[in-house]
C-alpha cells in the first residue's frame, strides 16, 4: 500500500497489479500512525526476536527515529537479551518459550526466494558467511532460495520444472555430508507432494562439481 492509496491486486500470469483502495476494499477504519507502528513492533518481534531498532528499521521502512520511538512505547512489553555478543530485544510474553527452546543444529530446510527469514534483519552475519553472502543477496535486490541448515545458510537451489519433475539444482558452498543430502532430499520429496510432482535434487559444490 501506498499512502493507503493502492494495494496489490489480483496477478496477470507474472506480472503485479495495483488497484485503488476504495474500488477494492470495505471502508477501513482509522488507525493512529504511533498505534500502527507500536502494533507492527510487537507483530515483528513476535516473529523475528531477537532484533533492535536498525532491523526493524531495515525490515519496516521506517525511520531509525520512527522506529525508537515504537520501541520506547512497547517498553513494558519487552526485554533485553544477548545472542552470542549481540544486544536485542524481544517480547516478555515470549521470554519462557525462548528459554525453553533448542536449536536443532542438524535439521535441513529449503527456502524459497525471499523467505521472510532472510529479510528480517539489518546484518546477516547470523546468516551466511561472508564469503557466500553475494550467492544468496545477489544483484539487483534479488535473494536466492536457500538450504538451511540449523540455523546457517550452506548453500542455494535453483528449480527447474519439466512436464515430468521438478529438477532442484542444489549447490552447496561446501562438503555434501551424507545427512545433508539425507536432509534435503527429504525436503524435496514434501515439496513434491505438496505440489503433486516428483521433486529432484541434483547436488554440486562451490566448485561447480556435480556429486
Amino acid at each position: 500500500m501506498i499512502d493507503g492509496l493502492i494495494v496489490y491486486g489480483p496477478p496477470r500470469g507474472a506480472q503485479a497489479t495495483f488497484v485503488r483502495v476504495d474500488k477494492w476494499l470495505p471502508n477501513q477504519p482509522a488507525v493512529d500512525a504511533a498505534d500502527a507502528r507500536t502494533a507492527l513492533l510487537r507483530r515483528f518481534l513476535s516473529a523475528f526476536g531477537p532484533a533492535d531498532t536498525r532491523d526493524f528499521s531495515k525490515w519496516s521502512g521506517l525511520r531509525s527515529s520512527d522506529a525508537k520511538s515504537a520501541l520506547d512505547a512497547l517498553k513494558d512489553e519487552i526485554v533485553a537479551v544477548s545472542v552470542d555478543g549481540a544486544a536485542g530485544w524481544i517480547r516478555r510474553a515470549d521470554v519462557d518459550a525462548l528459554t525453553r527452546s533448542r536449536l536443532d543444529e542438524g535439521a535441513v530446510r529449503l527456502l524459497g526466494p525471499f523467505d521472510s527469514l532472510l529479510l528480517a534483519h539489518a546484518t546477516k552475519e547470523h546468516l551466511v558467511a561472508p564469503k557466500d553472502y553475494k550467492r544468496v543477496y545477489r544483484a539487483q535486490g534479488w535473494i536466492s532460495a536457500v538450504v538451511l541448515r540449523g540455523g546457517t545458510i550452506v548453500g542455494v537451489w535453483f528449480s527447474r520444472p519439466s512436464a515430468r519433475a521438478v529438477t532442484l539444482d542444489v549447490e552447496l558452498f561446501g562438503r555434501v555430508t551424507p545427512a545433508l543430502r539425507q536432509g534435503i532430499e527429504r525436503e524435496a520429496d514434501a515439496m513434491g507432494r505438496f505440489l503433486g510432482i516428483r521433486c529432484e535434487p541434483r547436488f554440486s559444490t562451490s566448485h561447480g562439481r556435480t556429486i
